[in-house]
């Protein structure tokens, strides 16, 4: 696997399926491992994702 490219998410537009660095991008590899109920707001799994989220944030602006 190739090296990740630090901070490349920052240049990010979202369009993952034209992009020639989605193999160096940690954005790109958590999007890949979460499923679809991850991803839908409706269930819970979707919450609890987003909590951890946000605390790990927290933890890393501190």
């Amino acid at each position: 696997m190739a090296e990740k490219i630090s901070g490349i998410h920052n240049y990010c537009d979202r369009w993952c399926e034209r992009c020639a660095f989605t193999s160096r991008c940690e954005v790109y590899r958590t999007l890949e491992e979460k499923d679809a109920l991850d991803l839908d707001k409706d269930n819970e799994k979707f919450w609890e994702t987003l909590s951890q989220n946000f605390s790990e944030m927290m933890t890393m602006a501190r």
